[in-house]
């Protein structure tokens, strides 16, 4: 018997894709303004929140390096890595009745995640993927909360229902969208911005999770 749903974001809460992140932002910028950021400064801007403002700084339209980068986030195997006990959390929820649901805010087919989750043997612990693809953002392009509600709608539980995410914006979709939303850390994200953002509580990583679920 299920005993609820469980909403997990995928890129810096599940899987540690930063260098994918860093060589598709990249990509946009060198496609728009021919510019390019190296590994330490993209980084510090990463943690810092400051992308957005290092690609507007080189003359670029933000949202267009966004929307370019949601499309084309594709990454590499080789750039693909669950973090440390990802796999005994999934197996946990699943033990505990749990319904695993992914939601990404990429823009790409939910094929390629399915096939990111099986090369890392994730696929089996997933009932389902949600990409943030269309206007789901409701204009803004990485707001989940449409998405977050939707999810529920079709996937609902009378049990418990919680979402896991790691940035700011997540909390925020989560607290939108009526959720239980839980922050994480792995996303270089300050705990007391997540829970500024909304989250109702926040982890060092998501191998933590059991501690505050029970």
């Amino acid at each position: 018997m299920e005993t609820g749903l469980a909403i997990l974001d995928l890129d810096m809460t599940l899987l540690d894709t930063l260098r994918a992140f860093h060589r598709v932002y990249n990509k946009a910028l060198q496609t728009l303004c021919g510019r390019s950021l190296g590994w330490e400064e993209f980084v510090d801007c990463f943690c810092r929140d400051m992308l957005s403002e290092k690609a507007a700084s080189f003359g670029c339209r933000p949202r267009e390096v966004w929307r370019l980068f949601k499309e084309g986030y594709l990454p590499r195997r080789e750039e693909t890595k669950p973090y440390p006990g990802v796999r005994g959390v999934l197996s946990w929820l699943r033990d505990q009745g749990y319904r695993v649901v992914i939601a990404t805010g990429r823009g790409t087919g939910e094929e390629h995640i399915w096939r990111e989750l099986g090369w890392v043997g994730l696929d089996g612990y997933v009932s389902a993927v949600y990409t943030l693809s269309g206007d789901e953002g409701g204009g803004n392009l990485f707001s989940k909360a449409r998405l977050l509600r939707r999810i529920v709608e079709e996937h609902g539980s009378p049990g418990r229902v919680f979402f896991v995410g790691d940035y700011w914006l997540d909390m925020v979709s989560g607290r939108r969208a009526g959720i239980y939303t839980v922050g994480v850390e792995t996303g270089c994200k300050k705990r007391t911005l997540l829970l500024y953002s909304g989250a109702n509580a926040v982890v060092e990583g998501i191998w933590l999770l059991p501690h505050i679920l029970g």
